[in-house]
């Protein structure tokens, strides 16, 4: 039966005018950790400013590694992981800025519960084994601008972030279970989520490299188009009827290419319908780790390429790529 623990809890953070970091890394529950949840909130005073309205974007980045896994959750932003939560598990969690306070809510998906898409693979395949580890999540908030526009000398006090884990108590990995997989509930590997952003800005096509190595296999990623002044989510960089994606690994032939309308309507039936100015193209159609992008091969290079992209100004476009790592050594029984 799954579990509820909280990690740790930090408070009595003001925010000011960079960036601010906070690390979690006591009090991790040993068994399979199937995910993180991420509570932040905290007072407002506007002095005559306005509240944002996208309090997502004050979580800038979360972090998750192992002494044994190294990065499995990568310079994700809140908005990514918050629609990463919609898309992938089906949550609908509320976030919300009023004028004198904030609360925003976000789930770390360690685990390949939840979308059909996953059916291909059994519910702890992917889970975090934290016996053999030692979890640490590292929590980056934003400044006071990302809460509130304008005004005197608004401030942003009293925040609390807390953090829990949702786990299965420690299995036990000497029953040999044939129809469950070698070791019964044990992972096959870790789910790994990374963001990459490029900037887009002008008329035609850019290309970029995306990571490799790691032992990984690739599932999918997950496009969304930002304001680099606002975080707002936007739909003008790509079109859907003239933009072209392909993906190329280590050939001269892509390994991906389709119109980003197609994308989108093979989206609706895998997904259903997403967030605007988002879409994805996914590499395990049957929803088994072996079906993923196989990314061990470091003499492979990566690229994605966007063709015919509009002319705008001020826009990103981030890649969330979501692969599966395998099983570290010590973190399956001998």
């Amino acid at each position: 039966m799954p579990r509820n623990q909280e990690v740790e809890v930090k408070t009595g953070i003001s925010l000011g005018t960079g960036n601010q970091s906070y690390t979690f890394d006591k009090k991790h529950p040993r068994g399979l950790i199937t995910e993180y949840a991420l509570a932040v909130n905290g007072t407002i005073a506007l002095d005559g400013g306005t509240a944002a309205s996208n309090p997502l974007r004050v979580v800038r980045s979360v972090d998750v590694e192992t002494d044994l896994h190294g990065k499995i959750i990568e310079g994700v932003d809140g908005k990514g992981l918050y629609r990463l939560g919609q898309i992938l598990f089906g949550l609908d969690l509320a976030a919300a800025i009023a004028s004198t306070s904030f609360r925003v809510p976000i789930l770390l998906p360690l685990h390949n519960m939840g979308n059909r898409l996953w059916q291909g693979m059994r519910p702890f395949d992917t889970a975090l084994w934290a016996t053999v580890c030692k979890p640490v999540v590292t929590v980056a908030l934003g400044p006071v601008t990302d809460l509130v526009t304008g005004g005197t000398a608004p401030t942003v006090t009293s925040v609390q972030i807390a953090l829990s884990a949702r786990y299965k108590p420690n299995p036990t990995p000497e029953k040999y279970d044939p129809a469950n997989g070698l070791f019964g509930d044990l992972p096959e590997g870790q789910l790994y989520i990374q963001r990459v952003q490029i900037p887009a800005y002008a008329a035609g096509a850019v290309e970029a490299p995306l990571p490799i190595g790691q032992g990984r296999r690739l599932l999918g990623i997950f496009f969304s188009q930002r304001n680099t002044s606002t975080d707002a989510e936007v739909d003008t960089e790509v079109t859907a009827n003239s933009t072209v994606i392909s993906i190329k690994h280590g050939e001269d032939f892509p390994v991906y290419r389709k119109l980003v309308s197609q994308m989108k309507d093979e989206n609706l039936a895998q997904f259903g319908v997403l967030p605007s100015g988002w879409f994805a193209a996914w590499f395990n159609e049957y929803g088994r780790i072996i079906d993923g992008l196989d990314l061990r091969d470091i003499s492979k290079e990566l690229t994605v390429r966007f063709e015919n992209l509009a002319a705008t100004s001020n826009q990103n476009i981030y890649m969330y790529l979501v692969s599966v790592k395998p099983p570290k050594e010590g973190s399956q029984p001998a």
